[in-house]
């Protein structure tokens, strides 16, 4: 979970949310929801870097 009313902590504009392993059996899924929440949530942009 992610506090969007925080400032994020690399260079005030980014947030990571961590490293995480892929395969074709376990794609990636990113949900984005406002679910225990008290306002709104968004997301600009979603990055994934691959790692090699």
């Amino acid at each position: 979970m992610v506090n969007q009313k925080k400032a994020p902590p690399l260079d005030g504009l980014f947030l990571s949310l961590g490293t995480f392993d892929f395969t074709p059996e376990k794609p990636a899924l990113i949900t984005i929801s406002n679910r225990d929440t008290d306002g709104i949530v968004g997301a600009d942009a979603v990055q994934l870097i691959e790692v090699k």
